[in-house]
């Protein structure tokens, strides 16, 4: 399978029930920002969202970049929940949003705010889109002409001005962006995008598929030992909070309590639910020891089946992963103690899943 093929599969998840594909927009072709004037000291920084497309109200952010104006704690409108199968559930905005934005402005300032904007969006059914910001150029009074837009770019998050609150404004009707015709070939499109993006051309690699990001491996030290291993790319981390072990199958065998490594701290960075922030990831790679209890002393079998998310530096996060490895045990002198045992079994019922019952301390990284 071809690279591309597999970065289609990533971050688009495209359906190949159709013989054509639907084209994919880039950010600023699918949220169109506009914000006319100020009136009353109060901007109106409006979105038009394409169809099949959704914002996140929590990743919305503004920042002025004019000395001597500052801006206020956004007003935002009530949002529709979105129930999402892997983070749970979202505020989203659809169609069109107005967020209603204070602005003030120091004697003697300028009549034109540079009003930064950080949003991310999503396609229905597929990965979101590294956070977007954009630039808006404001007039801040009516004996100044409204000055043209800046289009977008994709930077790094920045500080927010200030929590935002949830009462609706009213939401005025907005341009429609233009049509965006279908592409012939969904990996063209899909190229396209990642050279809007950033995500690649101009000699830079192409994106490794999941299996050579991170190749998994596990082995038996002992009857009540498994060695686990994770070899993690370049330019490529780990979640420390999405690594999680469960065993299958097996007579008398029961995963114990473990340990992950300690763990950096990335700041500023997209955490697995959309929002940003610092999260503790690996980089490199991880070695964990998994105990294991014994209720029978024979040699056995046991399915381990390991679960793991990591993203590209890049800012193109992978799907959840997991792993299945089948593992024979060897035969045990004695069994353990049954109380462990069962304390064990409780914990990890109904699958005997068990996640990390401590981490140790992340550092900065």
């Amino acid at each position: 399978m071809r690279i591309t093929t597999m970065i289609t599969a990533l971050l688009l998840l495209l359906s190949v029930q159709n013989a054509q594909a639907e084209a994919l927009l880039t950010p600023g072709q699918a949220f169109v920002i506009s914000a006319p004037p100020a009136q009353n000291d109060r901007v109106q920084v409006s979105w038009q969202i394409a169809d099949g497309y959704y914002l996140l109200r929590d990743k919305i952010r503004f920042a002025s970049e004019t000395g001597g104006v500052s801006v206020g704690t956004p007003v935002l409108p009530a949002a529709q929940t979105r129930d999402d199968p892997v983070f749970g559930k979202l505020a989203i905005y659809q169609g069109q949003v107005t967020v209603d934005l204070p602005v003030q402005r120091s004697a003697g300032a300028p009549e034109i705010l540079n009003l930064k904007i950080v949003s991310q969006g999503c396609k229905l059914e597929d990965p979101c889109f590294p956070p977007h910001t954009q630039t808006l150029l404001v007039a801040l009074s009516p004996s100044v002409d409204q000055p043209p837009q800046v289009t977008g770019r994709i930077e790094p998050a920045f500080t927010p001005s200030g929590t935002a609150t949830d009462t609706p404004p009213a939401l005025p009707p907005l341009t429609p962006p233009p049509a965006q015709a279908p592409a012939a070939d969904p990996l063209a499109e899909l190229s396209a995008l990642g050279a809007s993006l950033g995500l690649g051309g101009d000699g830079e690699d192409e994106l490794l598929t999941p299996e050579q990001a991170y190749q998994f491996s596990a082995t038996v030290a002992d009857g009540r030992t498994l060695k686990l291993h994770w070899t993690i790319a370049k330019d490529t981390y780990l979640y420390q909070d999405k690594i999680g072990v469960s065993i299958q199958g097996g007579d008398g065998v029961v995963l114990g309590s473990y340990t992950l490594p300690k763990a950096e701290i990335k700041p500023d960075t997209i955490r697995p639910d959309g929002t940003i922030g610092d999260v503790a990831v690996y980089h490199n790679a991880i070695d964990l020891t998994v105990p294991l209890l014994r209720t029978a002393t024979a040699a056995t079998s046991i399915d381990l089946t390991a679960k793991f998310q990591g993203c590209a530096e890049r800012g193109i996060c992978y799907p959840p992963m997991k792993q299945k490895v089948t593992l024979e045990l060897p035969a045990v002198t004695n069994v353990d103690d049954a109380a462990a045992v069962a304390a064990a079994e409780q914990a990890g019922y109904p699958s005997r899943t068990r996640s990390p019952a401590c981490w140790q301390g992340a550092t900065p990284g």
